[in-house]
């Protein structure tokens, strides 16, 4: 990893200097309470980056909004270097627990556009689990036992965005998919519910010898 020294900028305004020398190194930078802040770095001319711009060693990608914005339902728009910006668009990385659950609490919607892979999508227990509508495709649900309107909305690639947006107009299917996605979670995956059914395993096993 060759040593790169970065200039970070709030709303185009120098907040500070980092230098780093190695990768996924953790730095934080103070600055004061700004509304909808936009964070940029720039590098030295000696640094070429490769990968992922969203995983870069100095990670503003990590920052969420105050508690004051929110309140408001207002996340910050960050951009890191090579990403690039768009209105619509926010990259956030490398979140903390409770970074996480503030973002799925200020989510109106989860989407989960998956086509490959292996495995269970551990995103979509978390969005059931945080009570948050989601639309999925069939690929991205699997090995959870859902219903096509009661706990999320499963589609194919050629209705996902037209669901997208017919869910966002449908305040009663958001309140519907919400409870029935996270009553499911609660009471197929809650460790309380796991715990049960293993001690049952437990206590059926014992009496067989």
């Amino acid at each position: 990893f060759k040593p790169v020294t970065l200039t970070v900028f709030v709303n185009d305004a120098l907040v500070g200097t980092l230098s780093v020398d190695r990768e996924r190194a953790d730095h934080t930078i103070r600055f004061a309470t700004t509304h909808n802040p936009v964070i940029k770095c720039v590098a030295d001319s000696g640094w070429q980056y490769r990968g992922d711009p969203r995983e870069f060693g100095v990670n503003v990608a990590s920052v969420l909004a105050t508690p004051s914005n929110e309140e408001q339902g207002v996340l910050p728009r960050l951009v890191s270097r090579g990403v690039r910006e768009q209105d619509n668009v926010l990259f956030i990385s490398n979140l903390s627990n409770g970074q996480k659950n503030r973002a799925l609490q200020l989510a109106d919607i989860g989407l989960n556009p998956i086509a490959l892979g292996s495995g269970s999508n551990v995103k979509m227990f978390e969005y059931l689990a945080a009570g948050l509508p989601t639309v999925t495709t069939k690929f991205g649900a699997r090995g959870l036992r859902i219903d096509d309107g009661t706990h999320a909305v499963v589609r194919g690639f050629p209705r996902f965005k037209e669901s997208l947006v017919e869910l966002a107009h449908d305040t009663a299917l958001q309140q519907r998919l919400a409870t029935h996605g996270r009553q499911y979670m609660v009471d197929t995956y809650d460790w309380r519910h796991a715990s049960r059914q293993f001690s049952a395993l437990l206590v059926n096993l014992a009496g067989t010898h």
